[in-house]
């Protein structure tokens, strides 16, 4: 994929990322987008590159628009789930995911950090939980998130993070909640071996993918002052023209 108009994605998707038409993929984007889409496991060895939350985040939200509309009404239990390490990743998970939803009709999002966000949000139905790995991982324990039913997509962000902080019972817990029929994307800077034997364990085929973080950055530079460029003719023609 070299343009987004080559992702697959529904137009509304499309829109939200690039609405001018003139932004192009970054480079996580241009292979994990299209696996995305086809709703293929994934395990990406990529460092915190640019691109990478809306690289997961854009065929899962598409993922949601082909569930059945009685999944996307009922909404008692979430179409999607986001595991993260900390605080910080999860809200600007969800920062991105309402920027990219934006022309999607009313896609619930709940924030899980707490126990009494677990309480409180878990019981009022969302199309997609986004949590970190400590409280999702209790929420699984006591049967407060239940995945098996309807959810199909679910995303480790960090995940040798997370299994270098200890949680590899919690990450194992989640994988066997999912139902036989779903994705699952693995975003990781490196690959220990737990976290090795639990993709082996539980990803259908998985397609491993790896973006260099200095490919990376070049490709994002080069794309920003393309972007500068497209502004500044923008700005003259508006001026020829008034």
């Amino acid at each position: 994929m070299r343009r987004w108009s080559e992702s697959g994605l529904r137009p509304k998707l499309i829109n939200a990322v690039d609405p001018f038409g003139d932004r192009d993929p970054l480079p996580i984007q241009m292979v994990a987008v299209p696996l995305g889409v086809q709703e293929r496991d994934l395990v990406a060895l990529c460092a915190p590159v640019p691109g990478k939350i809306a690289a997961y985040l854009l065929p899962m939200l598409q993922h949601i628009c082909h569930c059945s509309r009685l999944d996307r009404e009922a909404c008692s239990h979430p179409l999607a789930v986001i595991v993260v390490p900390n605080r910080e990743l999860a809200e600007k998970v969800v920062r991105v995911m309402e920027r990219l939803s934006r022309y999607m009709a009313d896609v619930k999002v709940s924030l899980i950090l707490d126990e009494v966000d677990a309480l409180n949000k878990l019981g009022r139905g969302s199309h997609v939980i986004v949590g970190t790995v400590d409280q999702l991982g209790k929420c699984i324990e006591r049967s407060t998130l239940v995945m098996r039913q309807s959810c199909g997509y679910l995303i480790l962000d960090e995940a040798d993070y997370m299994v270098k902080m200890g949680f590899d019972k919690e990450l194992e817990a989640m994988l066997k909640a999912m139902p036989r029929r779903r994705t699952i994307h693995v975003y990781t800077e490196t690959m220990p071996t737990s976290l090795e034997k639990l993709a082996r364990r539980h990803l259908h085929d998985p397609i491993n993918v790896a973006v260099d973080r200095e490919v990376s950055k070049a490709l994002e530079q080069r794309a920003s002052e393309k972007k500068v460029q497209m502004l500044k003719k923008r700005a003259a023609e508006k001026l020829l023209f008034h």
